[in-house]
């Protein structure tokens, strides 16, 4: 099996907004669209099962194309999806079905975390070493999510919930 594919990564970076907002990225675009089709589509590569590592940040992502990558490559041990919009809740919990070998993840600025993502991805991955959850604008994400983290993340290293303003500091007790 090649190696190809072991380590995936989309960025937004680099790329300028023009005046409405929207990426400019087109090479980014299409080379996406291309992923989306192998993805999606009907013949499953071996190869994806290989990818240990995906960052698609910054970018418009539909629930279809999270969760297809999700299904189809299940040693993801990494996954950033900073800045990226346009899915739902419905994948992000299907990351705790899905990745169970995740030890890095990463939401920054990501508006589909609630707290029910939170706990089903850190009781289906108790090998969670890193945790990026800062400035999610959500209003869904509560101190019951630190506890959550506390209980089933033995492993953790890094936590990062900054910009959250529902999670009081008496949640921050169960770390420590």
């Amino acid at each position: 099996v090649p190696i190809l594919w072991r380590r995936i990564e989309f960025s937004v970076e680099g790329y300028r907004q023009n005046q409405c907002g929207k990426n400019t990225s087109g090479p980014l675009y299409w080379r996406l669209m291309k992923i989306k089709r192998v993805m999606c589509g009907k013949t499953k590569h071996l190869y994806c099962s290989n990818m240990v590592y995906l960052k698609l940040a910054g970018l418009k992502i539909s629930d279809t194309l999270l969760s297809a990558i999700l299904r189809l490559c299940p040693n993801i041990h990494t996954l950033i999806l900073d800045r990226s919009y346009g899915f739902s809740n419905i994948p992000i919990i299907e990351i705790a079905r899905c990745c169970p070998k995740l030890l890095h993840l990463s939401f920054d600025a990501c508006k589909a975390i609630t707290d029910r993502c939170i706990s089903e991805i850190v009781r289906s991955c108790p090998k969670l070493e890193y945790i990026h959850f800062a400035s999610i604008c959500s209003l869904n994400v509560t101190g019951a999510s630190v506890i959550e983290i506390a209980q089933f993340c033995p492993n953790l290293i890094y936590l990062n919930l900054s910009s959250h303003h529902r999670i009081k500091d008496i949640s921050f007790c169960a770390i420590e």
